[in-house]
């Protein structure tokens, strides 16, 4: 059957499939760190974080399928995961955030002027979801930053984080 996407849109929401993967293995990395760490309850909401990464590549990759796409499969790029403090992780997870919406908005655009309003649509859930992560990862980190280094008072601040089911 005929793809019902052009090649470019293809490609775009190929790369973003393996962005939405990066993402779900450097959140991994993070989750590790933080046991490693000390900050178990941080450690749970990062692989809390991944999976839900995870089904964002899976709704992609669906949604290729669905479209008669084919879907190149590469490397998911290495990721960081040795940190000096929890404040340089949280960090490095809000700018991955905010790429990742940098990269959705690039495809909506895309999506426009090649006139394909499907996929615009189901670009714009993604990006509706990117403002709720990048609200909380930013308050996260104001959080975090709040606090500062004193270890005592991130472990006592790793005990209040609970995971939104």
């Amino acid at each position: 059957m005929k793809q019902l996407l052009t090649e470019e849109i293809a490609n775009r929401l190929a790369f973003q499939f393996h962005r939405e993967l990066h993402a779900f293995y450097s959140y991994l990395g993070i989750a590790a760190w933080c046991d490693l760490n000390g900050f178990e309850n941080l450690s749970k909401w990062f692989l809390h974080q991944a999976n839900e990464e995870k089904e964002h590549a899976e709704k992609v990759f669906d949604y290729l399928l669905s479209r008669d796409s084919k879907i190149n499969f590469v490397g998911i790029p290495s990721s960081k995961s040795e940190f000096v403090k929890l404040a340089e992780a949280v960090r490095w997870a809000l700018e991955l955030e905010i790429q990742v919406e940098k990269d959705y908005q690039e495809l909506a655009q895309l999506s426009l002027e090649k006139k394909d309003y499907t996929t615009h649509e189901f670009v714009m859930w993604f990006l509706k979801e990117q403002v709720e992560e990048i609200r909380t990862f930013k308050s996260l980190l104001d959080q975090v930053e709040l606090i500062g280094d004193n270890l005592g008072n991130l472990i006592l601040f790793d005990r209040t984080i609970q995971i939104e089911e």
